[in-house]
């Protein structure tokens, strides 16, 4: 679609009715650009821009100004065993840069909490040089309790057929004392989605996802682990209206050699938390150091997790969005913009099937209401209650209100 240049003359598509011509036009008449009406006489002709110099631009240009700059200070009650209450300090800061052209980009990331001590530094690190591939490498080092966490990763990704796939290695430490526990091996990860939809609702869509990850002995791991997940998604549009759909997810999780109650199913937080009745208990994980936490959600089941090895859920979820689109563009004249964007109506259903002895099956069915908002014409965000009513473990029905952010 860009112009192109043959000799002395221009090549350019031109729109001609419903369809297109190639048009070409001598390479001179760019030179100079004037617009005139009958009224008004013509301005001074403006000239193309001069070239000063066609060397190579630096890709280290800039590159170690940071452009981000965010400071955080925290101030957090802590109540002890013994019923003391104390106030923990948390501050963290975070710097973020990159270069002009965007070939190399940085981030360094550090926290710490007083009187505790406990702290946190990670490092990343990603390049363009060899696109299409991207590459990343990433080192953290957390200490708290007596413990400390080593983590390092480097990885390959790119995007083919739109089908975005990466690979990489990675290795994990955890030390304690004199006791060490060590994760290293390589991680591969492939994706593809495709949808249909608008700003307030998907109407079609479907999406395959698939990751191995592998920690055996030959490569320095404790144990031999083998990690799989799958999963499947999709939407498809209902009749009489165009605004609702009925989308449905589908994952599973494998973990062969991990020690017992490795995964656990349920207990998932759906955003952050503001009230929930808590009626259910979690079963206590592994007591062992694992490269990850692995977890598989459960709708309805956000306070209650079994722990397994082996696991497939599915939701099955409808919603219809009502639309509202009203706001201000400032709260009382000084504080920011508020716009309601919509409240969506759901009903779901929600199944998980595992290797439990105890509860093999947790099944789930209720609704919700979500009221979706925009701050300040950037924060998006979404006020939540959902009712779930479980049909296993002998668990009443779960109240939730949260907050999630987009």
């Amino acid at each position: 679609m860009d112009p192109a240049v043959l000799g002395d003359e221009v090549a350019f598509l031109n729109r001609d009715g419903w369809g297109w011509s190639l048009d070409v036009a001598p390479r001179s008449s760019l030179a100079v650009a004037t617009v005139a009406t009958a009224d008004e006489p013509a301005p001074d002709p403006v000239s193309l821009p001069t070239v000063n110099s066609d060397e190579r631009s630096s890709s280290l240009e800039g590159l170690f100004v940071p452009l981000l700059r965010v400071p955080l200070i925290e101030l957090l009650p802590t109540t002890h065993d013994d019923g003391r209450l104390t106030l923990t300090q948390y501050y963290q800061v975070g710097l973020a840069g990159r270069d002009r052209l965007g070939f190399h980009a940085w981030a360094i990331d550090a926290s710490l909490s007083v009187p505790t001590l406990e702290n946190s530094v990670s490092v990343a690190y990603a390049t363009q040089l060899l696109a299409p591939w991207s590459t990343s490498l990433s080192l953290s080092r957390d200490q708290g309790g007596g413990v400390t966490w080593w983590s390092g990763s480097a990885g390959l990704s790119r995007t083919l057929w739109s089908v975005p796939i990466f690979g990489g290695v990675t290795v994990r430490d955890r030390v304690e004392g004199e006791q060490a526990t060590r994760y290293v091996g390589p991680t591969l990860q492939w994706s593809y989605f495709a949808g249909e939809g608008t700003a307030y609702a998907l109407r079609r869509a479907f999406g395959l996802s698939a990751a191995v990850s592998a920690y055996p002995r030959a490569f320095g791991s404790s144990i031999d682990l083998l990690d799989v997940s799958l999963g499947l998604s999709g939407a498809v549009p209902l009749p009489f209206s165009t605004r609702h759909a009925l989308s449905f997810a589908v994952g599973a999780r494998l973990l062969q050699g991990a020690p017992a109650g490795a995964l656990a199913i349920g207990g998932l937080a759906r955003g952050t938390t503001l009230f929930q009745n808590n009626s259910g208990s979690p079963e206590p994980g592994p007591g062992a150091h694992l490269p990850s936490a692995y977890n598989l959600g459960v709708r309805g089941y956000e306070d209650f997790a079994i722990r397994v090895n082996h696991g497939v859920s599915g939701e099955a979820r409808y919603r219809y969005p009502f639309i509202v689109d009203r706001g201000t563009a400032s709260i009382l004249y000084v504080l920011p913009s508020f716009f309601v964007r919509q409240v969506d109506v759901d009903l779901f259903a929600a199944a998980a099937f595992s290797d439990s002895l105890t509860h093999p099956w947790l099944r789930s069915a209720g609704a919700q209401v979500a009221l979706r908002i925009a701050v300040a014409g950037s924060l998006a965000a979404s006020l939540l209650y959902q009712f779930a009513w479980r049909f296993d473990a002998d668990l009443p029905p779960l109240h939730t209100v949260a907050v999630s952010f987009e």
